[in-house]
């Protein structure tokens, strides 16, 4: 299959990549230690039900953050289970049961909801919150609500977690603290006799460089995507699966001293050619999220970095084009940008790949799956699919 010419700018896919990555996580649990793979926020910018579709071949559970999430999966027909991370509320439950989602139970509201509507056992996972304080019950609280589930009928306790908040750390202090906690729960359910199906705790950090947090399973979300939450140890291989290409829509001499773009922030010192491309902020391109609070010492390190890439000239962005890096010229612009391509064989019609935060692409960009190095599905929110093929 072939990018129709009137797709200008798009994301490619590598399922195979992808695919590689679930067998290399594989490649370094634990004995009997399950997979449960991450498919929020659209994974991960991917696409969701693609993603899905390759790693329920490899893992035994799924897992979203948020019930419309497990939604759109059930409707695509993916058969996996599913586990939905967001707590359930009671009056969500009715969903859960009709698309046949497993919840996340934190209180005994929800709980008893569930238990009410069902005439069979009907799976959980009971989320403790051992010290991220974001979702999960209190561990004071946790051994009652567990106890409660499993004196109820129609409910089957298939699992325990909890969330990791600093496992990527080089200090471990406040990871062991969280998994010490779980452990010391665990503990106090078996004592008590309680059934609490499979524990699962570590994330991809974890699995990384915290490997007694394993358990009987683990959640893994970035490094199925081919990305690191930390240093990557030297025998771990991960498969790069994403691409972003944009086409040359026009191309044009700029004599010295002319500017380029909004605002004329740029002034050619000299003569170059100069290509458009199509692609710009409103894609993703240059976009950075912060979802970090800005303290004093965030903002020395960012005005460091700037300053250190002003004086060895090494632009943050750029486009690459048979291996050669082209500088972006001037603003980029909400949906183009300008390239200077000087000493390339660049034409109208070129295709260049441009380095693009993930969660930042925008989701109305087509995405384009590759296996087998060739292009086997392309698929847009904004284009009809049939204007596709």
């Amino acid at each position: 299959m072939q990018i129709p010419a009137r797709i200008q700018r798009w994301i490619e896919i590598d399922l195979d990549a992808l695919a590689a990555n679930c067998l290399e996580v594989r490649r370094h649990l634990a004995e009997n230690v399950r997979l449960m793979a991450v498919v929020k926020a659209n994974g991960y910018g991917m696409g969701s039900v693609a993603c899905a579709r390759v790693f329920e071949q490899y893992a035994e559970m799924l897992a979203v953050t948020t019930i419309e999430e497990g939604i759109e999966l059930r409707l695509a027909d993916i058969k996996a289970p599913i586990l939905v991370l967001a707590p359930a509320a009671a009056e969500e439950i009715a969903s859960y049961v009709q698309f046949s989602l497993t919840p996340s139970i934190d209180d005994i509201e929800a709980l008893q909801a569930l238990n009410d509507m069902q005439s069979a056992a009907y799976p959980i996972h009971i989320e403790l919150d051992t010290g991220m304080n974001r979702t999960g019950v209190k561990s004071d609280d946790a051994l009652a609500l567990l106890q409660a589930a499993a004196e109820m009928p129609h409910i089957k306790v298939e699992g325990v977690f909890s969330h990791l908040a600093a496992a990527a750390a080089a200090d471990k202090t406040s990871a062991k603290a969280q998994q010490k906690c779980f452990e010391d729960f665990l503990a106090a359910a078996k004592a008590k006799g309680i059934d609490y199906g499979m524990a699962h705790l570590a994330n991809s950090a974890a699995v990384l460089s915290l490997p007694a947090s394993q358990f009987d399973m683990v959640r893994v979300g970035t490094l199925l995507y081919g990305q690191s939450p930390c240093a990557l140890p030297a025998d771990w291989k991960l498969a790069n699966p994403w691409s972003v290409k944009a086409r040359v829509l026009a191309i044009h001499d700029v004599k010295a001293g002319e500017t380029v773009g909004y605002g004329n922030d740029f002034k050619a010192k000299k003569a170059f050619r100069a290509a458009v491309v199509a692609i710009g902020y409103v894609d993703g391109l240059t976009m950075e999220p912060h979802a970090r609070s800005v303290n004093f010492t965030s903002a020395c390190k960012e005005f460091t970095n700037s300053i250190a890439r002003l004086l060895l000239k090494k632009p943050k962005y750029y486009a690459l084009y048979q291996g050669k890096k082209l500088s972006i010229v001037g603003r980029v612009s909400m949906q183009l940008t300008v390239l200077d391509i000087s000493g390339t064989d660049i034409e109208i019609g070129s295709v260049v790949e441009l380095p693009m935060r993930r969660m930042s692409a925008n989701a109305l960009l087509a995405r384009a799956y590759k296996a087998n190095g060739e292009i086997c599905e392309l698929r847009s929110t904004a284009i009809p699919q049939a204007a596709l093929e």
